[in-house]
């Protein structure tokens, strides 16, 4: 008899913790304490984390191609670069570019300063970013200045993006050009 009614409060008490689904709840809704009403015993509801953290440094490698006067003609180029995020929104970078049909190794050096937004979209995992950065052009000896924007997606791993982005430049000898790049940026 006892075994009978020590079975029937166990059930009693499990369906009154399954109906209100492992969750704390106020003395108010159920007149029978669940497990779920006591502190620190039920499981919080899972939020996705963001993609993008502060504090991770992360590495890049990408394509890209640069306009000026006639967009008929294009500089095609490959280039890396090496960032770290002071926060989740701001990331310092450094990158280098080797146009194709230049003959020296590296192009151009640039540091960049970016702010990123996080966006909702996706499991959290995306985000558009602008920027503004300023290097110099080895090959011919000119500076440049410029700003633009993109987005990163980082589909599998919360580690590997992908991002495309354009940007618009000005040189120290008043040539202005448009740039589009598109690559793959590993954090950790």
């Amino acid at each position: 008899m006892k075994l009978l009614l020590s079975l029937s409060l166990l059930c009693a008490i499990s369906a009154n913790a399954a109906s209100v689904g492992w969750r704390k709840t106020p003395q108010s809704a159920s007149n029978v304490t669940s497990i779920a009403a006591v502190p620190g015993l039920a499981p919080e509801p899972a939020t996705p984390k963001w993609a993008f953290a502060a504090g991770e440094f992360s590495a890049e490698s990408f394509y890209t191609a640069r306009f000026s006067g006639d967009f008929n003609d294009a500089q095609q180029g490959i280039g890396v670069g090496v960032g770290y995020a002071i926060t989740p929104n701001i990331v310092a970078s450094v990158r280098g570019v080797s146009y194709l049909e230049s003959n020296i190794g590296v192009n151009e050096l640039s540091g960049r300063l970016t702010y990123r937004a996080q966006l909702p979209f996706l499991s959290r995992k995306l985000a558009a970013y602008a920027f503004t950065e300023g290097g110099g052009n080895l090959q011919t000896g000119t500076g440049f200045a410029g700003a633009g924007g993109g987005v990163e997606w980082r589909p599998l791993w919360q580690q590997l993006g992908l991002f495309a982005e354009s940007d618009l430049r000005l040189d120290t000898e008043w040539v202005s050009s448009i740039g589009i790049s598109g690559g793959v940026r590993l954090s950790f």
